[in-house]
C-alpha cells in the first residue's frame, strides 16, 4: 500500500499544474490510504482535509466556466507553491503549510507582474485576489495534504 501511496503523492505534483481539484482529490487520496495504512493521522485532521477536499471540488463547480476553464498563471502559481513545498520540507517540515502559502502568494504575484497577467488581473485589484483564491486555494490544499501524508509516511515507514 505505501508504493500505491508514494505514486499518488507523486502524481499530485504534476496535476497542481493542470488541475489543482484533481491534485486536492489525488492528495486526499494519499492521505486516507496512509492513515489506513497506520500512519500516525489523528482522525480529526482526516475529517478537516476531507472536509477542505470538498470545499475545494464544491469551489470548482460554483465557479464559472469562464474562471475554471483558463489556466493562465497556473504555472506561476503551481510553481511557487511546489517551489515552497520542496523548501518547506528541507527547512522544517513541520511549517512546510507556510512555505507552500508564500511560495503561492509569490508565484501569483510573479503571474501579475508578466504583460499577460497585468492585462488580464490588473494587479492590485479585487480580480486579482479573486483569482488567487480560485486558483490558489485548491493548489495549497493540495500540496499541504500530500506533506502531511509525505510526513507521516516518513516516521512510520522510513521512506
Amino acid at each position: 500500500m505505501e508504493i500505491l501511496i508514494i505514486i499518488l503523492l507523486i502524481a499530485t505534483l504534476p496535476l497542481s499544474f493542470i488541475s489543482a481539484t484533481a491534485a486536492t482529490v489525488t492528495a486526499f487520496a494519499a492521505l486516507v490510504l496512509s492513515y489506513f495504512a497506520g500512519a500516525v493521522i489523528a482522525p480529526g485532521m482526516l475529517l478537516f482535509w476531507g472536509v477542505a477536499t470538498a470545499i475545494v471540488v464544491a469551489l470548482r463547480l460554483m465557479l464559472p466556466r469562464t474562471v475554471t476553464s483558463h489556466h493562465d498563471g497556473m504555472v506561476y502559481i503551481a510553481a511557487g507553491a511546489v517551489a515552497g513545498l520542496f523548501i518547506g520540507i528541507a527547512v522544517y517540515p513541520s511549517a512546510s503549510a507556510a512555505a507552500i502559502i508564500a511560495g503561492t502568494l509569490l508565484g501569483a504575484l510573479a503571474y501579475s507582474t508578466t504583460p499577460v497577467g497585468r492585462a488580464r488581473l490588473g494587479f492590485p485589484s479585487r480580480k486579482a485576489v479573486n483569482y488567487l483564491c480560485a486558483k490558489g486555494l485548491p493548489v495549497i490544499v493540495a500540496l499541504t495534504m500530500a506533506v502531511t501524508a509525505f510526513v507521516s509516511l516518513r516516521h512510520d515507514f522510513a521512506l
